[in-house]
């Protein structure tokens, strides 16, 4: 549950290990600054870690490999329920998944979500249908996040020439 004194942030990931890995100076950063940190990711063993830090955890297991369109509306679903009892201030996503479900449920609830993209991949770039369905979830989600942050300027380039983030919330880091 939120803290009434503190602002609460939320970062998602497909993995603890990668927040652990990827997102360790950006969370010692925030919980220096006073914020509370919830760290969403499935429970891969660096949770603890995690937590180590400081952070709050919350388990949210799903298989980020999975094409099945009932378990993704049903991760939906999760990040609702989790976002609904933790109400943060706002939501970072990392990763295809926790950006695509994550922004949509965050959206519901009327909470600014930030998402990171750090490569597209072969998610995006195959002409499979697959690639089909990802963008038109990314095209159907995006447009509803704060911010959508690209490492790099042929992420960006793509998300911007494919109409896949608007401009105005499209930045590179």
């Amino acid at each position: 549950m939120k803290s009434l004194t503190k602002k609460t942030l939320t970062l998602s990931a497909n993995s603890s290990w990668y927040l652990y890995n990827f997102r360790y100076s950006t969370i010692k950063e925030a919980l220096s600054r006073g914020f509370e940190v919830i760290c969403i990711s499935p429970n891969d063993g660096y949770h603890s870690k995690l937590q180590d830090l400081g952070c709050g955890y919350h388990e949210l297991n799903f298989n980020s490999k999975s094409t099945n369109p009932a378990l993704d509306l049903f991760l939906l679903y999760k990040f609702y329920k989790i976002y609904k009892n933790i109400r943060p201030n706002v939501a970072f996503h990392f990763t295809v998944k926790n950006n695509i479900y994550g922004t949509l449920a965050s959206k519901i609830l009327g909470i600014p979500s930030v998402n990171n993209i750090s490569g597209l991949g072969t998610a995006f770039l195959s002409a499979s249908l697959s690639s089909f369905i990802v963008k038109f979830l990314y095209k159907i989600s995006q447009p509803f996040a704060h911010k959508v942050f690209c490492q790099n300027i042929e992420d960006y380039n793509f998300l911007s020439e494919q109409k896949l983030v608007h401009k105005e919330s499209l930045d590179l880091l």
